[in-house]
């Protein structure tokens, strides 16, 4: 690897565990304010998701959760969109994968003949998948 590459690869570890804090910090923010809203009384007993909290507040306020709602959702299925295509790139990969190492299963193993005898010859396995004979 280049130290350029090097470089760029400990950037984007930082990064990584940059936004694996920030994430950290954000669920922790998160689960307080969830047990806030559990003591609100016209929320209690229910299941608390951004459909229902648009409900329970005004117009002003829930107009945009339902926004930010729609906005998720719509992430959401781009996500799923896009781990199927990966899905199928990483099977098709594979499937490519498996029928290379065959070939060259079968490449390397050399060849069983005919003797003049009609008996059969296995040659063996020459180790080589390109030979220099003709």
């Amino acid at each position: 690897m280049s130290s350029l590459a090097i470089k760029e690869l400990d950037s984007n570890n930082k990064e990584k565990e940059t936004i694996a804090l920030e994430l950290q910090l954000l669920e922790e923010s998160r689960m307080l304010l969830m047990q806030r809203l559990e003591e609100e009384p016209n929320l209690r007993g229910k299941e608390i998701n951004l459909s229902t909290l648009s409900a329970s507040v005004d117009e002003a306020l829930g107009a945009p959760l339902v926004a930010l709602q729609s906005g998720l959702k719509s992430l959401l299925g781009d996500i799923r969109e896009m781990n199927e295509t990966n899905k199928n790139f990483l099977h098709h990969s594979l499937e490519h994968i498996q029928w290379t190492v065959g070939m060259m299963k079968i490449l390397e193993a050399g060849s069983m003949t005919y003797e003049p005898s009609g008996g059969v010859r296995d040659e063996g396995t020459t180790g080589r998948v390109i030979s220099r004979e003709l």
